[in-house]
């Protein structure tokens, strides 16, 4: 069996079919293209349960402001002082350059006690010593999964 397609005829009009023959009695369907009236579905499950969690996502940060972002950009408007900086950006808003900082961040660390520590990562040790580095959300609680899909239910399993 054929797919059925869309067709219209200059002389009948829009008609559907396996083939361009035109159904109408005695048109000898000289002038019959395919036309495109019916849009495809798109949309799936996996589609639908993705959207619902997105919005729900965004409504538990109390995101409002989404926006396509092109490349480089971030999908959100950013809060003061959240910006990426690049190049010179970086001297005009911090007061230093990249060098400085890099320099500050490879420097001995100073602990509560007094005591001075380098360390490679200083850094990363002192976000860790202050807990900035702690999960802060919960994980998640439960996440629902598709009859459909069952390549992601062996995984959940």
């Amino acid at each position: 069996m054929a797919i059925v397609k869309e067709w219209e005829c200059a002389t009948h009009g829009v008609f559907d079919s396996s083939h361009p023959i035109c159904p109408a009695l005695g048109c000898r369907s000289k002038k019959v293209e395919r036309v495109f009236i019916t849009a495809p579905g798109i949309k799936s499950e996996f589609h639908t349960r993705h959207e619902r969690g997105i919005k729900k996502l965004a409504s538990a940060y109390g995101q409002t402001d989404f926006r396509n972002a092109r490349a480089g950009e971030a999908s959100i408007k950013s809060p003061l002082g959240s910006k990426l900086l690049w190049g010179n950006d970086v001297e005009k808003n911090l007061g230093m350059n990249m060098s400085t900082l890099t320099a500050g961040a490879n420097a001995p660390v100073v602990h509560p006690d007094g005591s001075l520590k380098t360390v490679p990562h200083g850094m990363r040790q002192v976000a860790t010593e202050l807990g900035l580095t702690q999960r802060v959300l919960p994980p998640a609680g439960e996440l629902t999964v598709s009859r459909h899909e069952p390549k992601m239910k062996k995984a959940l399993a």
